[in-house]
């Protein structure tokens, strides 16, 4: 009935509310400092100006690139929005990530607790302290949710034959993952300001991977650093090393993906 009620409110929000009106609301999450907003030295693409084919040319194997103006995914996000997610959700366990390199420990808490006490970054908080929601999703519970994401309206995410998994996260300003490398992924912002800072597989940057983002961009600089908005989705090809940096409270959704093969043709 939640999900239900969760479509019909976002329906009706098609309605009464523009793309561009929807994108810019917050769903209830905080914004951030403007300061963790670094410049864009990534390629950015309007999603409707970019085909399938040219993309699988240009960037699948080669570079990251940045996709703008995702049609809207009304259904999803009004179902990320905070109260609805805390109405459906509130009183199940999620299991969190501690925000170092390779997400060395899991903590299980219920999300209600997570989202209440979601805080911007403490400066001297290691990653081994700080911990986020991304990804280790019970299906049982998670998986007609996950269900909601419309892969089909995103072809460059998922080809015919492609096997992809999904990961839903929910962050703070301020919060990230050090530099860290796998296979090849979208990442959508569904609310909020996401940023990336990526170096090329050969380019293993200098990192502590206790240390976090925020305080590894006081120091360093990324060759390849763009700030993902709601509505955006970064694609990072496989083996870059990349760090993520949470501007704003944020919503997101990756989906990792195994190719299985090439398009022989523009899809769309």
């Amino acid at each position: 009935m939640r999900f239900l009620l969760a479509a019909l409110n976002a329906l009706v929000a098609c309605f009464v509310w523009s793309a561009a009106d929807a994108i810019t609301d917050s769903g209830g999450w905080r914004r951030g400092d403007d300061a963790l907003v670094g410049p864009c030295t990534i390629e950015r693409r309007a999603f409707s100006e970019l085909s399938v084919s040219e993309f699988a040319r240009a960037y699948m194997d080669s570079r990251p690139v940045v996709l703008s103006g995702l049609p809207l995914n009304a259904v999803f996000r009004a179902m990320t929005a905070k109260e609805e997610l805390l109405d459906a959700f509130g009183d199940t366990v999620v299991t969190l990530s501690s925000a170092n390199t390779f997400s060395y420990d899991k903590r299980d808490v219920l999300l209600r607790s997570y989202i209440s006490n979601l805080q911007p970054q403490r400066e001297e908080a290691s990653g081994a302290e700080t911990w986020y929601l991304f990804g280790d999703h019970n299906l049982t519970t998670w998986g007609r949710f996950l269900a909601h994401y419309e892969q089909h309206g995103r072809p460059f995410f998922a080809q015919r034959g492609d096997a992809v998994s999904l990961s839903f996260g929910i962050s703070s300003a301020g919060t990230g993952v050090p530099f860290h490398v796998h296979g090849p992924a979208f990442s959508e912002t569904v609310w909020g300001r996401k940023r990336w800072l990526l170096y090329a597989p050969a380019k293993k940057p200098a990192f502590d991977p206790d240390e976090t983002t925020l305080l590894w961009t006081r120091r360093a600089s990324a060759p390849l650093d763009c700030t993902v908005a709601a509505g955006e989705a970064i694609y990072i090809p496989h083996m870059w090393w990349h760090a993520t940096l949470n501007a704003d409270e944020s919503v997101f959704i990756s989906s990792f993906v195994n190719w299985a093969s090439r398009p022989a043709e523009d899809l769309r």
